[in-house]
């Protein structure tokens, strides 16, 4: 068999292997494709298995916690799976690794409190849309106080050696560097062991205190910022709860921990405006004539909705149900037409702040020339809503 012909196999050998985790495709599919294949590439793995490399038995360490068990995968091996998978470019890398990091609960089954608790990671630099696992943590409650777990101590440990010494890849040892960890709310509390973001001091970015109005409000839009000595420090005594692992890791604790958009904008902020419409104070509620003309708009659109949207839109009625795609969709694209004409036009003003200012940040292009301009349009929309909805909103 020629050089080329042996090139050529090989290389179909890694797409299929793509194709086949890309598309979660089921073993027993791949091997019937790999058989089509083989009456033209006589040389092509004939066996899914043995395609995949799937090992016989998987010969992993499981460490016991007191309140579950742990198996750490490395980061090193994720990133040498991946470049051997394909997934990593060598051509695309120039001197550093930069890894993005997620951490949340994740329950397994209704029936029981079994919960696994992942450390995921993908890498940003070179960027790559592929998520591998660094660690999991299994038990029935979430891993315990982390000023006493072990939950973080072997991922911590890693990324502080892989920090120093860097980390070998193609044969090449590069600069590692962390570029974020991504958290939802509770989680970063957990993570960072400090209040939950509904304490009194329990904003992430800044040091106002929260005032009490039936719930705990940040009214002020000019506050102290939180930064990474000030954290590390532990200035505010009343934000943490006590140290943290994560301490150990050379990461901005404050702008290196993002504030996830989909919790924050389209199911809260969103989610709020239009329950304030639909269930709100007097002075800012909707007329059902209004509510069903709202809705009726939504369901006109179903059909022009493209097949890039996961969801077509639904009426008012079944607001309670909607899904943070959808609430997304309301803000940036079907709010704009469907409210406009019906709400009062102040009221519709000030929806059109959060959708501006929303819509330059989310775009690649607009973050970068409009950052400011939206930072204006979220300040004036956070200062107008109390005098539409109340100071509660």
């Amino acid at each position: 068999m020629s050089d080329d012909v042996f090139a050529d196999e090989t290389k179909l050998s890694g797409e299929l292997v793509k194709w086949y985790i890309h598309f979660g495709i089921s073993l027993d599919a791949l091997g019937a494709l790999l058989k089509v294949h083989h009456e033209y590439h006589p040389n092509l793995l004939i066996d899914a298995r043995t395609l995949l490399k799937t090992p016989n038995t998987c010969k992993v360490n499981i460490r016991q916690m007191h309140e579950g068990q742990y198996c750490h995968f490395e980061v090193e091996n994720g990133i040498q799976n991946m470049s051997k998978q394909g997934y990593l470019d060598s051509a695309q890398i120039s001197k550093e690794i930069s890894l993005q990091v997620n951490i949340d609960g994740l329950p397994l089954f209704k029936s029981t409190n079994y919960q696994f608790w992942p450390i995921l990671g993908m890498i940003t630099d070179p960027p790559v849309k592929h998520l591998f696992t660094i660690g999991v943590y299994g038990g029935n409650h979430k891993p315990s106080d982390l000023s006493h777990s072990q939950y973080l101590d072997d991922f911590v440990s890693e990324c502080q050696n892989l920090e120093i010494n860097g980390i070998c890849v193609n044969g090449s040892v590069l600069e590692f560097k962390l570029h974020s960890i991504v958290c939802d709310a509770p989680a970063r509390s957990f993570l960072r062991n400090t209040k939950g973001h509904n304490a009194y001091g329990g904003c992430d970015r800044c040091r106002q205190v929260g005032l009490w109005r039936n719930k705990v409000i940040f009214p002020d839009t000019v506050a102290e910022k939180r930064t990474d000595n000030g954290f590390r420090n532990q200035i505010d005594e009343e934000y943490h709860n006590g140290t943290s692992p994560v301490l150990g890791l050379s990461s901005d604790m404050v702008e290196q921990f993002p504030l996830d958009y989909i919790h924050l904008v389209c199911l809260s902020v969103m989610r709020r405006l239009l329950m304030a419409w639909l269930k709100g104070p007097l002075t800012c509620r909707l007329p059902s004539s209004s509510v069903q003309k709202i809705s009726d708009r939504l369901l006109s659109m179903r059909q022009f909705v493209s097949s890039e949207f996961c969801r077509r839109p639904r009426a008012l009625s079944e607001l309670d149900r909607y899904k943070a795609t959808e609430f997304r969709q309301t803000l940036l694209y079907t709010g704009l037409v469907a409210f406009r004409g019906i709400v009062a036009d102040e009221v519709y003003s000030h929806f059109l702040l959060l959708s501006v200012a929303v819509r330059c940040l989310v775009s690649h292009e607009l973050c970068k020339s409009h950052a400011d301009y939206a930072n204006k349009l979220l300040v004036m929309f956070v200062d107008y809503a109390s005098k539409l909805y109340g100071e509660e909103l």
